[in-house]
């Protein structure tokens, strides 16, 4: 009898034990699951960036192609795949490194923007109808798309490449690039020699093209 209350005295402690671990197995899950959103977001946020980045070198690539037009010639592509190789130029042309993967959707399919009059890109957008993080303090060049609602009306066009503030502008013909590379006198040449089934290709970065 003697030893009765000792006995009881321990399930108190024992039930606030229980109740203690409960509790933090619950903050635990809340901690989790902020760590999650919190996650989330910020692959959101760097697919966004992404994006503008990946957009952007389409819009370079569809104002080169615009930019180095033949007389006669259409200055807008068909297909995305004249990008990577102009096919209004008996040798290799490249605006474009590659088609790039969709950072929104992971996937290389892309929404295009045509002319109402050629028919022809003009734009470039994802095909995500998910709503952007990112809906204002655009860069300049990307200032059409604050407040959009969805990245589906996230469009590239070659007007967003940029042109310089002033100054004369000067562009390469792209025939002078088929044959071997032209001597350059400053240090902004980017032209990449390679090979593809004999020919020789040379890639440039169309903001290269601008002295």
């Amino acid at each position: 009898m003697g030893n009765l209350p000792r006995k009881f005295s321990k399930r108190p402690a024992a039930g606030f034990t229980y109740l203690g671990l409960l509790i933090l197995l619950a903050i635990m899950g809340i901690v989790s699951a902020a760590a999650l959103q919190i996650g989330g977001v910020i692959h959101r946020r760097v697919a966004e960036e992404t994006l503008l980045n990946v957009g952007s070198e389409f819009s370079r690539a569809l104002d080169s192609y615009r930019r180095v037009t033949p007389s006669g010639e259409p200055d807008e592509p068909a297909e995305l795949q004249e990008l990577l190789k102009d096919s209004r130029f008996p040798g290799v042309v490249r605006h474009l490194r590659k088609l790039y993967d969709d950072p929104i959707t992971g996937r290389q399919e892309w929404g295009v923007l045509r002319s109402e009059e050629s028919k022809r890109i003009i734009g470039v957008f994802s095909l995500s109808g998910a709503k952007p993080i990112k809906i204002a303090n655009f860069d300049l060049r990307f200032r059409e798309l604050s407040g959009k609602s969805s990245y589906q009306e996230w469009v590239f066009t070659g007007a967003q490449a940029g042109t310089p503030a002033s100054g004369e502008i000067k562009y390469t013909n792209p025939r002078d690039l088929m044959g071997d590379p032209p001597p350059t006198t400053g240090t902004n040449s980017t032209t990449i020699p390679a090979t593809d089934s004999g020919n020789t290709i040379h890639y440039w970065n169309p903001l290269d093209l601008l002295e």
